[in-house]
């Protein structure tokens, strides 16, 4: 430390002494932690949903429904694409000595059972925020709005073959990876890092109505109203299954209906 006739002193015995054991025993960093996990948060959703997005945006902007590759193949390759993202959110998990028991998700009959009165309840605040908002936009003369959404929401629903052996398949897995990562991980991730159950509930609805604008903004506005209905009661609960279970009826009903040609609000 110093050239000829230097003298180690006490002051700096006891500082090498401190350097050397904080290099052995380093306490986390409890910021860099919160760091990586808002990080690892963006990485998993990105992974999940920005193919999703930017294709709902695609379709939101320029009307076309995606027809032409809305083939039970596309369907096949849609789903098989949404593992990747929920083995990695597996492994983030697992990285933190946690499981998707930890983020809510464990299998109870008496869980699937709550998926019925949840549905029906969104599906009940859906059909009244839908009426209120049509009848405004039909007092305001906005007819033609009006129409394109629903056409562009009939035009997705018929054009994909959702009652196909490979569309069925893909409603459980699509309800599954849904709310699994934007319900379940997303919300849990954000109540814990920033104590708030308001921003987990508007972030998580925020994102699925995003990726839903293939419906067009009215669409994806309304479907947002039953997502909200699922974040509330996964706020509460923070129970995942009741919200897969009713995701999945609730795709499955409107792909019955849709192929009946009845008029359920979607």
């Amino acid at each position: 430390m110093g050239g000829p006739g230097y003298t180690l002193n006490v002051s700096d015995a006891s500082l090498l002494n401190s350097a050397a054991i904080a290099a052995d025993t380093v306490p986390p960093d409890a910021q860099h932690e919160r760091r990586m996990r808002w990080f690892e948060v963006v990485v998993v959703m990105s992974v999940a949903f920005t193919s999703s997005i930017m294709t709902a945006i695609y379709v939101h902007f320029t009307g076309r429904t995606a027809s032409a590759v809305s083939t039970q193949f596309s369907l096949f390759v849609t789903m098989i694409g949404r593992l990747p993202s929920l083995l990695l959110l597996v492994y983030v998990l697992w990285r933190r000595g946690r499981t998707l028991k930890d983020i809510g998700l464990e299998w109870s009959w008496k869980q699937v059972g709550i998926a019925v009165p949840l549905l029906i309840a969104a599906f009940v605040v859906q059909h009244q925020v839908q009426m209120l908002v049509y009848r405004v936009m039909w007092a305001l003369g906005l007819h033609d709005t009006l129409k394109a959404s629903e056409a562009l929401t009939h035009g997705y629903w018929a054009a994909t073959p959702y009652l196909s052996p490979i569309g069925l398949i893909y409603q459980v897995v699509n309800a599954v990876h849904e709310e699994v990562l934007v319900r379940a991980y997303l919300m849990t991730e954000i109540i814990d890092l920033t104590g708030s159950a308001k921003i987990a509930v508007c972030v998580s609805v925020l994102l699925q109505a995003s990726y839903h604008l293939y419906y067009g903004w009215l669409g994806a506005t309304m479907v947002g109203f039953t997502f909200l209905v699922f974040a509330l009661y996964f706020a509460w609960a923070r129970k995942a299954l009741p919200t897969v279970v009713a995701h999945w009826l609730m795709d499955m009903a409107i792909v019955l209906a849709r192929h009946r040609t009845l008029a359920l609000p979607m």
